[in-house]
């Protein structure tokens, strides 16, 4: 793998916890006392293709003081989708908020290949 077969996206879901008010187009609940999991795609660059995802982190970027109204909010590479992250989203019990996550995953281009390390 050479760094030139790298890129970087960036993803920016907001996430909401129940009693935050009506949910926008597209946007992610975090259920009170369970975990739910959402799968996103990732696209490169004017939608094209990527390969493997290799890591995924996430930041808040809007509404931060909601933060605590969150038990969970994690990203990992998906499992089910070489092309994709899994969201993990929980709320606290009789906390609400809303956030927006950028999330940003490192990821080889579509015909990049792993080599020797």
């Amino acid at each position: 793998m050479s760094a030139a077969g790298l890129i970087v996206v960036s993803l920016t879901p907001v996430v909401y916890t129940e009693g935050a008010g009506s949910p926008g187009p597209n946007e992610l609940l975090a259920p009170a006392g369970q975990v739910a999991n959402y799968e996103l795609p990732v696209a490169g660059p004017r939608g094209e293709a990527i390969g493997q995802v290799i890591g995924a982190w996430h930041t808040p970027v809007d509404n931060v003081s909601s933060l605590g109204a969150f038990s969970r909010l994690d990203v990992v590479p998906s499992q089910q989708n070489r092309a994709g992250v899994q969201l993990s989203a929980s709320g606290q019990p009789g906390q609400q908020g809303r956030i927006r996550l950028r999330i940003t995953v490192l990821c080889e281009l579509g015909g990049a290949q792993r080599g020797g390390y």
